[in-house]
């Protein structure tokens, strides 16, 4: 009995310094210092300009959704009025892509939102952060490899066994190991390819839409909004993630010269011509059918058949194929520079850091984020994920809108007030959108959900948002209104998501937890950043080598991450 309470206590022992490490180490923050020193001085070579940036961008936005996406808001949503979902999406959208542009400019990280949410909320919410940003980029990568050898196997009328909607898909392998070993090239010679084909693409597109502008009727016009004011806003949900792909040129962004400026410029101009791209194909497409005929899986494919113009339907089709491999390529190029920064950071196994080739381009963590997507492209359906990979992408950008209110509050000498004052915001935001969700009536729901917001809100625009002595490049306008319009929007959106890709979410995060329980937690580098000295970083910037590993042994600091396994260890010895 007495060794059965000994063993008993022991455990508990065990689980409390368990616990008590993973929150101590979950709420680390990575030295803001440490971060910009590391932006300036990258690993990797600066090959992209403005223009780069821009059609990367574009091209991972707006892929085959303009000829796919369309045709359904409009038919089961919101008709011409489609047009209003699409401006109604892209406002919602541009509030994070503000936050993300400041943040991208105080922060030019490739890390992008993984990055900004480990300098202000905490290591274990960043690392779980990149854990979701992997559906956004990885899995999603993997669909739209297996929706592009659809469409191809279709409209070229290959082989059945080349692709099988259902089981092995041999030309979305071929297309995700073409577009990797592309992309290991490097950025200096990768970027003439995505530039040429999201070019490519675009003269496809305007030939596309100019010809169906000469075939538009206005009498399918009328009526215009046959569904009210609510279906604009049903469609604006159903179109607001043909938006998302913007926050993919901040992943870039320590390849870019002279980023905190020209990567901020980039988000919000490519968000720009995305809009302007779904607005006039809304338009067009609307004009020559009549919204109830639209709910077809290429509906302008279809209309260009029925008149007999089979050269523009094929037109369609190749950009809609062009579409696809530009996301997919994009996507590519994003997920590798995730896990570089989080194995930078000591998150991940060192494998994933490393660079090499003339371009110092991460090709082992493309080469293995490749070979993983290739797998899934060529082994698993996933086009039924697309509400889990929503889910993850939501988090990201709801913890950038949160970071830019926790660095203004900082900055602004509020820090202590900061935690508290988000914490109860965002939850506040959270339960009322999940009220929002379950209430039976609208109206009570409205007044429900205002009056749980208000009072957050209130406290949270009484903050001051001003005397920055060195504010960055660009500034996000609005602060706080902005930013906190954004939180409860996502939060929104979120909770609109199946319950069966919430359940899956959790799943994703469970493991994510696991993972960095597992690994993260020994190895990070982030004890060693909250006892580095910001000014001596400052003053050793010009001549530290940043990696990291190597930077902090320069400085006499060392990376200690496991203390709580050390600290079982002295618990057993004790017992």
């Amino acid at each position: 009995m007495e060794e059965s309470a000994s063993s008993s206590t022991t455990t508990t022992k065990l689980g409390a310094s368990f616990a008590k490490q993973v929150l101590k180490g979950g709420s680390r923050k990575k030295n803001l210092q440490v971060s910009a020193a590391t932006c300036q001085r990258p690993q990797t070579g600066r090959f992209l300009g403005f223009t780069d940036l821009v059609l990367l961008g574009v091209g991972g936005t707006v892929g085959a959704g303009v000829f796919l996406l369309t045709g359904i808001a409009a038919a089961r949503d919101a008709g011409p009025s489609v047009v209003f979902s699409f401006a109604l999406a892209a406002f919602v959208c541009v509030l994070s892509a503000f936050s993300y542009a400041e943040m991208a400019s105080r922060l030019p990280s490739c890390g992008s939102a993984y990055a900004f949410a480990y300098s202000t909320i905490g290591e274990l919410f960043a690392f779980l952060v990149g854990w979701c940003l992997t559906l956004e980029y990885g899995i999603s990568a993997a669909a739209v490899a297996r929706s592009w050898a659809a469409h191809v196997s279709e409209a070229a009328q290959l082989p059945k066994f080349l692709h099988n909607s259902s089981g092995l898909s041999i030309l979305a392998f071929i297309l995700v190991a073409a577009l990797t070993l592309i992309l290991c090239s490097g950025m200096r010679e990768a970027k003439w390819i995505i530039d040429s084909a999201s070019i490519l693409y675009a003269l496809v597109l305007s030939l596309v839409l100019i010809r169906g502008l000469f075939l538009t009727d206005p009498s399918n016009w009328t009526p215009f909004a046959p569904y009210g004011i609510s279906g604009v806003i049903a469609g604006a949900s159903t179109v607001f993630f043909a938006f998302v792909g913007f926050d993919q040129v901040a992943a870039v962004a320590e390849e870019t010269h002279n980023p905190s400026q020209t990567v901020p410029k980039a988000i919000l101009t490519s968000l720009l011509i995305v809009f302007i791209i779904y607005a006039a194909s809304a338009l067009v497409l609307t004009g020559m059918v009549r919204y109830d005929a639209l709910d077809t899986p290429a509906p302008f494919i279809a209309a260009f058949k029925e008149r007999g113009l089979l050269v523009f339907a094929r037109l369609t089709a190749i950009a809609t194929a062009l579409g696809m491999q530009n996301t997919a390529m994009v996507a590519l190029t994003a997920q590798p520079r995730i896990f570089f920064a989080m194995s930078r950071d000591g998150l991940l196994p060192e494998l994933f850091s490393e660079v090499s080739g003339p371009g110092s381009a991460p090709r082992a963590s493309s080469l293995l984020c490749g070979f993983g997507v290739a797998l899934l492209a060529l082994l698993v359906p996933l086009q039924t994920l697309t509400d889990l990979v929503s889910g993850g992408t939501i988090l990201a950008l709801l913890s950038t809108n949160v970071a830019v209110l926790y660095i203004r509050l900082q900055v602004s000498g509020h820090e202590g007030d900061s935690k508290i004052l988000l914490t109860l915001f965002v939850s506040s935001c959270a339960v009322a959108s999940w009220l929002s969700r379950v209430m039976p009536f609208k109206i009570a729901g409205i007044i429900v959900t205002l009056s749980i917001v208000s009072f957050p809100l209130f406290l949270l625009l009484r903050m001051p948002f001003t005397g920055e002595p060195n504010p960055p490049s660009f500034k996000s306008p609005g602060v706080p209104l902005v930013q906190a319009c954004g939180i409860f929007f996502n939060l929104f959106l979120f909770f609109r998501l199946h319950t069966a890709a919430l359940s899956m979410l959790a799943v994703w995060l469970v493991i994510g937890f696991s993972l960095y329980v597992a690994y993260g937690i020994r190895h990070s580098l982030g004890s060693a950043w909250e006892r580095v000295n910001s000014d001596e970083i400052a003053q050793r910037q010009p001549n530290l080598m940043f990696d990291l590993r190597s930077s902090f042994d320069s400085l006499g600091e060392e990376a200690i991450a496991s203390e709580w396994h050390h600290a079982s260890e002295d618990i057993i010895t004790t017992e």
